[in-house]
């Protein structure tokens, strides 16, 4: 297939894991980062937040957008809408932001809302991973989310001069109420402290010389929130639980991507839609892109085969520059029963040569091919 353009040079790629032996047709100055979502990128604000914004990124061997608009009532409860065959679509006053809070090995969705000056409410919708959704589990107050080492979700809130530490047990999909901590600064020997119950009665009060052991595995717990004022209980045994600084984002309009390890560092080729055809680019993940292509087909130019004992099939999108084609394969298994696994790879061919120049295996878990309805078929 041809590639098409205006004011564009031929240029030989380089730092590309042996892609330099093949010249390609390039944009100079294309940044990975530019491709960002506008929730993921550093510089999105002012009226594009206002607007709502789009977090698409790739996990589990699976592309995921979420669409945020931002409520028109800071007191309305977020809500996470899910439309077939396009992406979810989630109702908030922020931006979401995406933490293993059930520590499943894949992101979940934690909406805050502030209500009044400091504190809110973490709106926390979890992954199912048999639906391949997410469901509302919790919404817990506090102005952070942590997680302390006791294995309980702590969420502190502020209660005029005094702080109040509510704790949550997670078993699965639920998230539930288990005790709150309420300490009382005073300087020794006038330290107070109250525990309560899941349903918020005071279950203890008293000075925490006294302290009672309600649960000999939560004894050490106690004894640290009911005398956080004291400078000895200074060293934090909470994790506090943020955005995943290692979220892969991907570009929305992606319908292929590949990130395969090496040694020089994890390197990216993605595919995106556009009006005006199918764009391939290849680069370090999350880099400066060292080249990219454009096929007039939108589409793109897909060919299929089986594998030779018929219980395979594989799928392939081809570019072709500079005397080389570039392959974006995946082969899965059709039949149920079959051994073979789903695997995805980026080769190199030069013109009337069999041999790669150039193939990687992708990440399974970063990265994903979703071809088009004509090719499914």
């Amino acid at each position: 297939m041809g590639i098409t353009g205006m004011n564009l040079r031929r240029i030989k790629a380089t730092g590309s894991y042996g892609l330099s032996l093949c010249l390609a047709v390039a944009f100079p100055g294309v940044s990975a980062a530019a491709d960002l979502p506008a929730c993921a990128s550093p510089t999105a604000g002012g009226d594009q937040m206002d607007a709502g914004c789009v977090l698409s990124w790739v996990e589990d061997g699976t592309h995921r957008i979420i669409r945020w608009h931002a409520s028109g009532n800071d007191f309305e409860a977020p809500v996470l809408s899910f439309t077939p065959g396009a992406s979810f679509s989630l109702q908030a006053q922020q931006p979401p932001s995406l933490i293993d809070v059930d520590q499943d090995g894949i992101r979940d969705v934690v909406a805050f809302s502030l209500i009044g000056q400091v504190n809110g409410d973490h709106d926390i919708f979890l992954y199912q991973p048999d639906s391949g959704s997410y469901a509302h589990a919790a919404a817990i107050p506090g102005y952070e989310l942590s997680r302390d080492k006791s294995g309980y979700l702590l969420a502190p809130s502020r209660s005029g001069p005094g702080q109040h530490f509510g704790f949550y047990s997670l078993s699965g999909s639920k998230i539930t109420p288990a005790f709150a901590i309420e300490p009382t600064e005073g300087g020794p020997p006038h330290e107070k402290c109250q525990i309560l119950s899941r349903d918020q009665r005071v279950v203890w009060a008293g000075d925490v010389g006294t302290l009672p052991i309600l649960a000999p595995r939560d004894a050490e717990l106690m004894d640290h929130y009911c005398n956080i004022y004291a400078p000895s209980q200074a060293a934090n045994r909470a994790t506090l639980l943020t955005d995943d600084p290692s979220v892969q984002y991907v570009p929305e309009s992606a319908a292929i991507y590949c990130r395969i390890e090496g040694s020089k560092g994890p390197y990216a080729a993605t595919v995106s839609r556009q009006d005006d055809g199918s764009l391939y680019s290849y680069g370090p993940a999350g880099g400066e892109v060292d080249l990219t292509m454009i096929s007039a087909n939108r589409q793109g130019d897909w060919r299929k085969s089986y594998g030779a004992d018929k219980d395979s099939l594989r799928d392939e999108m081809h570019f072709a520059s500079g005397g080389c084609t570039y392959i974006l394969y995946e082969e899965r298994p059709v039949r149920p029963e079959s051994r073979a696994v789903t695997r995805r790879g980026l080769m190199v061919l030069q013109d009337g040569a069999t041999a790669p120049i150039f193939q990687r295996i992708c990440d399974p878990s970063l990265s994903f091919m979703q071809m088009p309805a004509w090719v499914e078929e």
